[in-house]
């Protein structure tokens, strides 16, 4: 692969895109790590009381879900309403 297709899924996004992209990234490798931390904390020290920390893995798993779920809902009546006149110029 080449530098000049390396990063060919960049073009034709839009800015917001792009942020949303990173954003959603962001979160999602914290919550991967927290996760992570969460389970260890759990196998090696059962004895310990690990309730609070795996609710507040599962709210954020929920919140991220209806984030999710309200950014697709939103992009598709976005879609569905055409373009708007306030639409980003392409960036090619």
């Amino acid at each position: 692969m080449s530098n000049g297709d390396r990063f060919g899924w960049l073009k034709g996004r839009s800015t917001t895109d792009l942020l949303v992209l990173l954003i959603a990234g962001t979160i999602c490798i914290s919550v991967l790590a927290y996760g992570l931390v969460v389970s260890i904390l759990v196998l090696f020290e059962p004895q310990k009381n690990h309730g609070p920390a795996v609710a507040l893995l599962a709210n954020t798993f929920q919140l991220l879900i209806g984030l999710l779920a309200g950014f697709v809902a939103g992009r598709t009546e976005k879609g569905m309403q055409g373009t708007d006149e306030h639409a980003e110029p392409d960036h090619q």
